[in-house]
């Protein structure tokens, strides 16, 4: 019921995006705070999110410009690591291992989306003939239809790369002991999630540079 729950709520997200508002729930650190929350865990949520956040804090769904789906990337990576499989993983690995697989999915699914978009507008020749015919109520249709592509496709984008995602775990898991158990692995997981706030900070320091 929580990933139902959550594929739910990352589809309305998702809608924040470009479709409706843009009033920015859509930011990593909302969806983190979120997803986190609902699954017991809101620090970790928070904590994931934020690191996100600064990661892309440029990215920012402006004109023609369509960013990474940073919300199927925030709630993976944050449900993934709350759900890792097996016991007694350290922390920093199991959110450094979710990044990794989770930020891609964001990329691929960011050109699903603007082949979608191109895919739209075919209906610029049914608006116009629409217009010219008075009968306006066809925007409005259309409006409601792009909201519910957007929205179906978020909610099972989440659900099918979750799926995907924890059945790989699954089925090495035993293979992911040998490198947990490793203490050379566990130190080095250890700091690659401490340096991760740092590398964010310097996009955060490099876009206020560039904008002086």
């Amino acid at each position: 019921m929580e990933i139902l729950l959550i594929s739910l709520i990352v589809g309305f997200i998702s809608i924040d995006t470009i479709k409706v508002g843009q009033f920015m729930f859509s930011r990593p650190i909302i969806v983190g705070s979120i997803v986190g929350w609902i699954l017991g865990d809101f620090y970790t949520g928070l904590k994931i999110g934020v690191i996100l956040e600064l990661f892309w804090i440029r990215v920012i769904p402006v004109g023609t410009y369509y960013p990474p789906d940073t919300v199927i990337t925030t709630a993976l990576a944050i449900t993934l690591t709350l759900y890792f499989p097996g016991a007694n993983i350290p922390e920093s690995f199991c959110i450094i291992l979710s990044l990794m697989v989770s930020i891609p999915f964001g990329i691929i699914y960011k050109s699903f989306q603007i082949r979608e978009r191109k895919m739209a507008s075919r209906y610029n020749t049914l608006l116009s003939d629409s217009i010219n015919k008075g009968d306006f109520n066809f925007i409005n249709k259309l409006v409601f239809i792009s909201v519910g592509r957007e929205f179906m496709f978020s909610f099972l984008a989440f659900i099918i790369s979750f799926k995907l995602i924890f059945l790989f775990f699954s089925s090495v898991q035993k293979y992911l002991f040998y490198f947990i158990e490793n203490p050379f692995m566990v130190k080095g997981a250890k700091e690659a999630f401490e340096l991760l706030p740092l590398i964010g900070i310097t996009q955060l320091i490099d876009s206020f540079i560039k904008k002086r």
